[in-house]
Parts: C-alpha cells; structure tokens; sequence
C-alpha cells in the first residue's frame, strides 16, 4: 500500500493505463480489503492491534480513486487544447 500511496501523491495513478490499474492495482487493494474483512470482528487483532482503520481507509481510498481514473481517464493537457 505504501507505493500505491506514494503513486496517489505523484499522480502516477493519474497517468496509468486503464489495463495496469485494473490487472495489477486494484487486484492488490482488493487483497488488503479482503485481509481487513477478516480482522472485521476484531481489528485489535490486526498487526498488533495497530494500524487497522488507517489501513482500511487507505485501502478504501487508493479503491474509489483507481476505479475514478479507469471509468474517467485524465486527458492530456495537448488534446485539452486542441478542443
């Protein structure tokens, strides 16, 4: 998640195409979502009882901006010009 993080800060998401943020981003947020929704019950039991909702909401997040950029790609300040 950190890189992920750091790519959200750089707009590295921003500028990735649509097939690596679906084949290759998501799919690793998904794992961390679905590694949260089993310390669900209990999150004090999630890396040493630290960490848990920082986690979930980076990992909601970096979701909800990965899936924006797939359905509204950026455009170009070049073709933003030429319209």
């Amino acid at each position: 998640m950190p890189a992920l993080e750091l790519g959200y800060f750089f707009r590295v998401i921003a500028h990735a195409p649509r097939n690596v943020i679906t084949s290759k981003m998501v799919p690793q947020i998904e794992t961390v979502l679905q590694n949260l929704q089993s310390h669900e019950a209990n999150p004090g039991n999630y890396e040493g009882g630290h960490g848990y909702w920082d986690d979930f909401c980076l990992a909601s997040f970096l979701l909800g901006v990965s899936l924006r950029y797939v359905a509204y790609p950026v455009r170009s300040l070049a073709s933003a010009r030429l319209r």
